[in-house]
């Protein structure tokens, strides 16, 4: 369960955190980037977590 929180933030970035049914898995892309698709995912809330970190980090 991820509450009411619908989003990650990791230095100033934000990502959406949404459960992909046909790959049955948490996924998420970072928010507010124009020339840039950045995706992650995750088995669990904490494996998305530290996907969209190791991504974000490097922006």
């Amino acid at each position: 369960m991820i509450d009411d929180m619908d989003y990650l933030e990791y230095k100033g970035y934000k990502g959406s955190v949404e459960y992909s049914k046909e790959d049955d898995c948490l996924c998420g892309k970072v928010q507010g980037l124009n020339k840039a698709l950045i995706l992650y995912e995750g088995q669990t809330l904490d494996e998305l977590r530290k996907d969209f970190e190791k991504h974000a980090s490097v922006l």
